[in-house]
């Protein structure tokens, strides 16, 4: 978060719903801040996250193979495709069909 908004999320935080806060005046300007409703967050328990953060974790360990092997084949060959990022995705295109058969 910018720390020019510092004031104003600290003067939010102390607030009740339908509250307005009084003028925070700080060195970059003025803020004045109205809290409409507060709904405290709710830190999930592993288990519930569990699925969704394996999917997460197996997507980037795959993008971070991809990418070394990319690189280490870019390495060997000889060739310069004239559109690399395009080269790329026909690579990672593929890789993801392999995997999913």
């Amino acid at each position: 978060m910018s720390p020019f908004l510092l004031p104003a999320v600290d003067a939010l935080e102390k607030l009740r719903s339908g509250e307005v806060s009084g003028i925070i005046e700080t060195d970059d300007g003025f803020f004045l801040v109205r809290c409409d409703a507060y709904e405290p967050g709710q830190e999930p328990d592993f288990q519930s996250v569990q699925r969704q953060l394996k999917e997460a974790y197996t997507r980037n360990a795959f993008a971070h193979l991809v990418d070394e092997r990319v690189a280490q084949l870019q390495k060997k060959a000889r060739m310069s495709p004239r559109n690399p990022a395009r080269f790329h995705a026909a690579v990672v295109d593929a890789a993801y069909e392999i995997i999913n058969r």
